[in-house]
């Protein structure tokens, strides 16, 4: 049995640990996500290359997902919420085989062993993978990276180096200065307006969305020192946190597009 596809919308969470296991091992990976204002919540990263579709509703994405796998995974810490209550009942009703599992019932290596006994009973090659978003429960993207990991490394003695890393490693910015470039290059005009115009309160709640685009994708998590050290100078004061650098960073993109963008009265 071997998965030649990982379907997911790349939602942060759950489904963006699939993607992310799926890019370190080579793994073919497809999925349709929303289109949507990189302030929402779950915008996908930029390197998850997906199909944008503009859905009316998360469910009818979920949908879309369902039918491009030939089998559904959910993973969740407990029971499932309404919305993946959802999927699990529409991927059954449609005779997709589908399998949830619990964190809070075993641990990432035995839910690893319990997708091999499934998968060989319903031989699926392209697998949809979906869950509890981060919003929900801070522990699901690691709890789903270690067990798909596991998973699809089962029988495996070795797996293929990620060369993607070191090519993004070069392109990742260094400087406040180049993050605030390359946000204000890649926000779409009307989140740049909306943030030229916001209060300071406001300001600093994009930290949770926003925020969370600019952590993972600048390297924050990993070893990206640099843009940490030009935080702490533009700050003052040393900045360890990859949550107090996206906030400075925030800040200055505030800043810059208030120049520019600001909505002045007549």
């Amino acid at each position: 049995m071997t998965i030649s596809k990982i379907i997911s919308s790349g939602q942060p969470g759950a489904e963006s640990a699939a993607l992310d296991v799926a890019i370190r091992l080579k793994i073919p990976y497809s999925g349709y996500a929303m289109t949507s204002s990189m302030l929402g919540s779950y915008r996908v990263m930029r390197r998850y290359k997906l199909m944008e579709k503009d859905f009316n509703n998360s469910r009818a994405m979920n949908e879309a997902n369902v039918h491009l796998g030939d089998a559904t995974l959910i993973f969740s810490h407990g029971e499932l919420s309404r919305d993946l209550t959802l999927i699990d009942d529409y991927a059954f009703s449609h005779g997709h085989p589908n399998l949830h599992v619990d964190f809070d019932q075993m641990e990432p290596l035995q839910a690893a062993f319990r997708i091999n006994i499934w998968t060989h009973k319903h031989s699926p090659e392209s697998l949809y993978v979906t869950g509890s978003t981060e919003d929900d429960d801070g522990g699901i993207y690691q709890a789903t990276y270690d067990t798909l990991f596991r998973f699809l490394m089962l029988g495996q003695e070795a797996y293929p180096e990620q060369e993607q890393v070191t090519l993004e490693k070069k392109t990742l910015p260094k400087t406040i200065e180049e993050a605030v470039d390359y946000l204000i290059e890649a926000l779409p005009l009307k989140d740049k307006v909306t943030i030229a115009n916001m209060s300071a309160d406001e300001i600093g709640g994009l930290n949770m969305s926003l925020g969370n685009y600019i952590r993972n994708s600048f390297g924050l998590w990993s070893d990206n020192r640099a843009l940490l050290w030009s935080c702490s100078k533009d700050a003052g004061q040393e900045i360890n946190t990859p949550d107090e650098a996206s906030a400075i960073i925030i800040a200055r993109l505030a800043l810059a597009l208030e120049k520019t963008h600001k909505i002045r009265p007549i």
